[in-house]
């Protein structure tokens, strides 16, 4: 199960580019892509439904005015 916050994350369109080196969320999984392409080729080769932006450092607890994951992770 995905935790809750990421969720939150927008979920790519098909012809959305994919970035070498950037963090991707693929079906409720982190992976990094090692390539240039598009959602849709990202998807086949890594036999996923869906492809989720990645944007762990975004995501703020305003109640403690501090990053969510960097406490959570211990980043």
């Amino acid at each position: 199960m995905i935790h809750k916050l990421l969720e939150t994350e927008t979920i790519l369109p098909d012809d959305y580019p994919i970035y070498a080196g950037y963090m991707y969320i693929a079906d409720n999984t982190f992976i990094r892509s090692g390539v240039f392409c598009t959602v849709s080729v990202f998807k086949k080769a890594l036999n996923a439904k869906e492809i989720r932006r990645c944007d762990l450092f975004g995501h703020y607890d305003p109640k403690i005015g501090e990053k969510v994951f960097s406490s959570y992770y211990g980043v």
